[in-house]
């Protein structure tokens, strides 16, 4: 679920991070050598973050990097009583003007990880450097194609299977077998979310219409809903990005389009329910995704995330992208922790302990991942069905919480 774009800048933004949650190291720093982005002496570990957009998209990505901040500036401050010897240094760069490769290319050597990349253009552009560099990197995108990639630390449920589970709920709650289902796609995301729904279609005994392909600028989302119309459109399933979403539901909502619409998790964001389009919205929108709502009781990580962002990011948007940057930066220490851990914070231990990194549970913010070697991944295929609900800190509540669709479990990644 992020795209930020202003000015063209590089800003170093020191944290003091928990080289793990899950179990401490008794590293001895002094034992560790120097390596790219690793300073013992000065006990700093640099990451990059690459994160850019403009608009809906931007809002998307500045709620990814507010989330991995706040959990970085939360073990800056000793969080959770664990004494920790090193700093993370994270370099945030704005990609609004440049491309992410040409970003990579030129920092690339002062850090030891990407800690965050967002979008699957930016992780298919950066990849062939990741590889080449041994470099790892955590992408945003969700796309099945990623999970198997030795050198990226994906997290979430893959798009495909988030598609697999709505349309199984849409069969249960929407009777989605009597209904017009049009699916409407941009990018590779909107690619990803198709792989899935040709997958679980037959399997729900659902003919959805041949999709309808938006561009990346969105100037055809009049003529997409227009043909939505004709077609007498009952349910849509729309995966693109905040951008795009927002164009197509603007002339959605223009149009009068009496259809429901489920939107994949990367093409909301909560400016949706809470602007102009508000009223359209909670009246027409569900959104797929995993995890809680925002604020859910009983869950265990939610209280400490609410209360981080308190301290931390105060003015942060309440939006399901800071969850996942948030969860995100998680991953990216625990990652670090098992590299010290072997001894060994250069690029090939850090590749190494990728592999050998186990579950990750994030007090379930979100699903479980199981990391290791490709051919030995596990992303969690649990989905939640949220409404949009403009009583909500981020517009969502959940409808139908964690739930499996049987063709999920038959989808091979």
């Amino acid at each position: 679920m992020v795209r930020m774009r202003a000015a063209v800048g590089v800003v170093g933004l020191l944290v003091a991070a928990s080289l793990a949650s899950c179990g401490g190291s008794s590293t001895n720093s002094h034992r560790l050598s120097a390596a790219p982005g690793f300073d013992p002496a000065a006990r700093t570990i640099r990451v990059a973050i690459f994160s850019g957009g403009s608009g809906a998209d931007g809002d998307q990505a500045k709620g990814l990097t507010d989330g991995a901040k706040t959990w970085f500036d939360y073990f800056n401050n000793g969080g959770g009583g664990i004494a920790r010897r090193y700093k993370v240094v994270a370099d945030v760069t704005d990609t609004s003007k440049t491309d992410p490769a040409g970003a990579y290319n030129s920092q690339h050597a002062r850090d030891a990880v990407v800690a965050q990349i967002v979008g699957s253009s930016a992780t298919e552009a950066l990849l062939p450097s990741l590889n080449r560099d041994n470099v790892v990197g955590a992408t945003t995108s969700h796309e099945a194609r990623w999970v198997e990639e030795p050198h990226l630390l994906p997290l979430g449920l893959p798009t495909e299977v988030e598609a697999i589970d709505a349309l199984h709920y849409a069969v249960e709650s929407l009777e989605a077998r009597s209904k017009v289902l049009c699916p409407a796609a941009e990018g590779s995301e909107g690619a990803a979310m198709l792989r899935g729904l040709d997958f679980g279609a037959p399997r729900e005994s659902v003919a959805p219409k041949a999709p309808t392909q938006l561009s990346a600028s969105g100037s055809d989302a009049g003529s997409a809903v227009s043909t939505m119309q004709t077609q007498h459109c009952d349910l849509v399933f729309l995966e693109a990005s905040p951008s795009v979403a927002q164009r197509v539901l603007e002339a959605a909502q223009a149009a009068q389009l009496d259809a429901r619409w489920v939107l994949g998790s990367h093409s909301y964001v909560s400016s949706f329910v809470h602007g102009p389009l508000g009223g359209y919205v909670t009246s027409h929108v569900l959104v797929a995704g995993e995890g809680p709502a925002w604020g859910a009781s009983g869950v265990p990580g939610m209280d400490d995330m609410l209360a981080r962002k308190a301290k931390y990011a105060p003015d942060a948007t309440p939006d399901p992208a800071f969850i996942e940057g948030y969860t995100q930066a998680w991953a990216v220490t625990d990652l670090l922790d098992k590299a010290a851990a072997a001894g060994d914070l250069g690029r090939r231990g850090i590749s190494s302990a990728l592999s050998d990194l186990g579950s990750l549970h994030f007090d379930e913010l979100t699903g479980i991942f199981e990391y290791g070697r490709p051919g030995e991944r596990h992303p969690p295929l649990d989905a939640t069905i949220f409404r949009t609900d403009s009583s909500a800190a981020d517009g969502l509540v959940a409808d139908k919480y964690q739930f499996t669709a049987d063709a999920a479990h038959q989808f091979k990644l």
